[in-house]
């Protein structure tokens, strides 16, 4: 690869990439149940059940290193009369044999290592059989425990084992005993921690359970219409309440939930005798300083202080809400919290609000304005879909998606400003926004979703950055009157083409300075010339399309920054074909290039730099390293402005002496982990008689962890 000399005035750089190296989880061979490892004979009630063994099967071919995989393994138990004879079917999950010994006679020496996931046992019995044989188990992920997956008798009366094959119960999986009209009373094992959703569900006839002192979890629906239930007791081990856990449980009247409950999901109560019991005592009913019912209230409400959370469903459905005041203290509103409260006109959103669940606030259908505060980080999907006289939303500046249909049929919304932290506009997101008449999509976004802006029948005009990459099928149809502005050559110019659109340029590709519609080294020189002619006091010589092609940071300037973030650019896209977009590019961690004196030393030296006293106290150690008074200044001037003591509550600095000769050397951190910092030179070292060598300061996350013993490792491009 041919690499044009750039000249040696460029002084700044940027770190172009950080690997974070995805987790790699060791798997270990769960130790097979006792019934796959060898025969065994349990009598249980004068049954006589011999289980399944697995052994290696070799023949004369067998050879060592011979591995063979299963896929399931499953043993069901059918039994007729008071001695029934076994009828035993075997399949096997993820059991893998590894086969070892000679092949020079038909026998041969077996190791067999076994990793099962899943055991089934179905013990089906008849006449003389009794209602806990009939269930099903599964192993947990882990291996060290079974879950109920599901109850096939009939009794009224139910005794769920403590243990199978060996392994606990600690898990009463979804939907185990849904749908058991028959079933009374049933007594869950002090094992259990988890019972799952709709567990014991749809079960009218069930008038007693007891929860067990471990459950931490009581999943979506769990006990879900049990209209025979009267008390239940949660205990203290519960931290989470599933959505609609107990709804529909009409007799329900006497329930005691301990302070440990931090989580309670939409409408867990709802249709209960004991909810309509607290609504009577206050239509707001808070439970842990968790809102979680105020369907009954009506007018303007004003929330009382010390609640945390305003639960799911919380207020659905309720039309007689006008308006809502929500002050501080409120961090999370729940899903469908104020789900077709149709008539609700005003909402206040206090600051120190993180999250709305989806569809929140949909058909809110009389909210004409909503202010969400910054402090907001996620919307969920739909959440205010159908608002149909929304005309207003501010969104908050922490924002870093428009999730799925967020405001979908918001017919009335007349203007929205995206922040400028989004990424992503997803599917539907403003489709059937018919009022629309104009967006703009800031420079962080990177993909439009599918018919994201579909029907939107008055948007005359969208801004899309040349960072957008991907933009969905029908994205934009049925927008007769829309004309889009973009990059040429952009995704958007090429959207508009494909979808007969009107198109019309804003500006040159970032980075094009001479105008030949690619990035390139030659527009890299151009940018840093023109900032040599400016330093020297001379006039820009480059058109104001131009500038705005070479202002690579919009910081209103063209200076070595801008020259190194084009030749970056270049590098990533075209060298090394390692593609990176400009957002991408400018939202890396900066690698600041000092020159210093040539001395006699051990390279490559890194030093780190965790705050500000460190800094000054470097800077003054190593003035000697600073022979031009101008690198020294600048150096200083750079930590006054900008390393100060509040920089460096979320940075750190990592100093690396790279020892390498010339002012024409470029170097390009391309790879900073905890235990290496890799860079690489772009360009061939030229011995000058101003000899000197180069620092670098890189700019880092103080999340970042750097390793007191991290290497170096130096590299270059090759070239002719």
């Amino acid at each position: 690869m041919k690499m044009k000399q750039i000249a040696p005035l460029i002084a700044a750089g940027i770190l172009l990439s950080n690997v974070c190296a995805l987790p790699h989880f060791p798997v270990s061979a769960a130790a097979l149940p006792k019934a796959a490892q060898q025969k065994i004979t349990t009598q249980q009630n004068n049954y006589s059940i011999t289980p399944f063994s697995v052994k290696a099967e070799t023949t004369e071919d067998t050879k060592p290193g011979t591995t063979a995989l299963y896929t399931e393994t499953t043993a069901i138990f059918s039994t007729t009369s008071a001695k029934p004879t076994t009828t035993v079917t075997t399949v096997s999950k993820k059991i893998e044999t590894t086969t070892t010994g000679t092949t020079s006679s038909k026998k041969a020496e077996t190791t067999t290592t076994a990793a099962v996931t899943e055991t089934t046992a179905i013990m089906s019995t008849t006449e003389a059989a009794k209602p806990e044989s009939d269930f099903v188990f599964s192993i947990t992920e882990n291996g060290k425990g079974m879950t109920l997956k599901e109850y096939k008798g009939s009794a009224a009366e139910v005794v769920i084992p403590e243990k199978f094959d060996g392994l606990p119960v600690v898990e009463i999986g979804s939907m185990a005993f849904f749908n058991h009209e028959n079933l009374t009373k049933v007594t869950i094992p002090d094992s259990v921690t988890v019972i799952g959703s709709n567990a014991f569900s749809s079960c009218p006839g069930l008038t007693a359970v007891t929860i067990p002192k471990n459950v931490t979890e009581l999943g979506d629906s769990a006990f879900a219409s049990c209209s025979g239930l009267t008390k239940i007791t949660i205990p203290e081990s519960v931290k989470a309440i599933g959505s609609q856990a107990f709804s529909g449980c009409s007799g329900l009247a006497d329930i005691v939930i301990p302070e440990t409950v931090t989580q309670i999901g939409g409408g867990a109560f709802r249709d209960t005798a004991w909810l309509k019991a607290q609504q009577a005592k206050d239509p707001l009913v808070v439970v842990n300083n968790i809102l979680i019912d105020a369907s009954t209230a009506s007018g303007k409400v004003v929330l009382p202080g010390g609640i945390t959370e305003i639960s799911g469903m919380a207020f659905a459905n309720n039309r007689a809400l006008t308006a809502v005041n929500i002050y501080s203290g409120v961090k999370i509103i729940g899903e469908s919290a104020f789900y077709n409260c149709s008539g609700l006109t005003q909402v206040s959103l206090p600051h120190g609000l993180e999250s709305i669940g989806s569809q929140a606030f949909g058909m809110c259908s009389k909210l004409t304005a909503i202010a969400i505060p910054d402090t907001v980080k996620e919307i969920g999907g739909s959440a205010f879909m159908a608002c149909e006289k929304l005309t207003v939303v501010q969104l908050p500046k922490a924002l870093t998606a428009i999730g799925n249909s967020t405001f979908m049929s918001c017919a009335a919304l007349t203007r929205v400003k995206i922040p400028e932290n989004v990424k992503t506009i997803d599917v539907r997101a403003f489709a059937g926004c018919a009022a629309l008449k104009e967006i703009v999509i800031p420079d962080s976004v990177e993909s439009i979703g599918f018919a994201a802006f579909m029907m939107c029948a008055n948007l005359e005009s969208i801004t899309i950055p040349e960072q957008v990459t991907s933009i969905g099928p029908t994205a934009f149809s049925g927008c007769p009157k829309l004309t889009v502005h973009g990059y040429a050559g952009s995704a958007a110019e090429t959207y508009a083409q494909q979808n007969n659109l009107n198109f019309a340029a804003i500006g040159p590709v970032r980075g094009d300075v001479n105008g030949d519609k690619q990035v390139s080294i030659e527009d890299a020189q151009i940018a840093l010339m023109d900032y040599t002619e400016t330093v020297a006091g001379n006039k820009s010589t480059l058109s104001e399309q131009q500038i705005q092609a070479a202002d690579i940071n919009e910081d209103s300037k063209i200076d070595v920054v801008d020259a190194q973030l084009i030749l970056m650019y270049y590098v990533q896209n075209t060298v090394i074909d390692q593609p990176v977009s400009w957002s991408e590019l400018l939202g890396k961690w900066n690698a600041k290039y000092i020159r210093i004196s040539w001395r006699e030393a051990e390279y490559p030296t890194v030093k780190k730099i965790a705050s500000r006293e460190e800094l000054d106290a470097y800077i003054e150690a190593n003035k000697d390293l600073y022979s031009v008074e101008s690198n020294y200044k600048e150096l200083y001037k750079e930590a006054d402005e900008t390393y100060t003591s509040e920089w460096f509550k979320d940075h750190q600095l990592v100093v690396v002496l790279v020892g390498e000769g010339s002012g024409g050397i470029r170097h390009q951190v391309s790879d900073v982990s905890a235990d290496e910092i890799q860079i690489t030179r772009l360009l061939e070292q030229a011995m000058t008689m101003d000899m000197a060598a180069w620092a670098i300061a890189i700019e880092l996350d103080k999340s970042v962890t750097i390793s007191d013993n991290v290497s170096v490792t130096l590299s270059r491009l090759d070239w002719e």
